[in-house]
């Protein structure tokens, strides 16, 4: 069950990790900016897209960060208590604001948000704890 757990989380590290990687290395704006951005005629100029530029590479940083302490934790976490406890709420903190600020930014624009790839990694996180406290 132990290695099955840190599976889960290890995956969640890796979503969070390739989500870091997406705003590290892609394109600015991402295509769902865009499409939400020029919707209603609005255009990207030089100084937006330097701005944008600032914002993506910083979140891509902290996704990474995420991705480094979830992967951290989980592996010298174990079975501690602590450690389970402290890989949820990290996980917690980061992702949920994200699920729910793209879910509304979807439903506000009918522009499609990865919404769906943080909740995916939600229910991982949170799936890996419930078998935690199952064993």
């Amino acid at each position: 069950m132990t290695a099955i757990i840190l599976g889960v989380q290890l995956l969640v590290a890796a979503g969070a990790a390739l989500m870091g990687m997406k705003y590290l290395a892609g394109p600015v704006p991402a295509d769902y900016h865009r499409n939400i951005i020029e919707k209603d005629g609005g255009s990207i100029e030089a100084g937006h897209r330097q701005v944008l530029n600032a914002l993506y590479r910083s979140m891509g940083a902290g996704f990474a960060g995420l991705a480094v302490s979830l992967a951290l934790l989980a592996c010298f976490a174990g079975d501690r208590v602590w450690g389970q406890w402290a890989i949820l709420v990290t996980g917690l903190v980061s992702i949920v604001p994200i699920v729910v600020v793209t879910y509304r930014t979807e439903r506000e624009t009918g522009v499609k948000t990865p919404w769906r790839i943080a909740a995916a990694l939600l229910v991982l996180l949170v799936a890996a704890f419930l078998l935690f406290l199952a064993r």
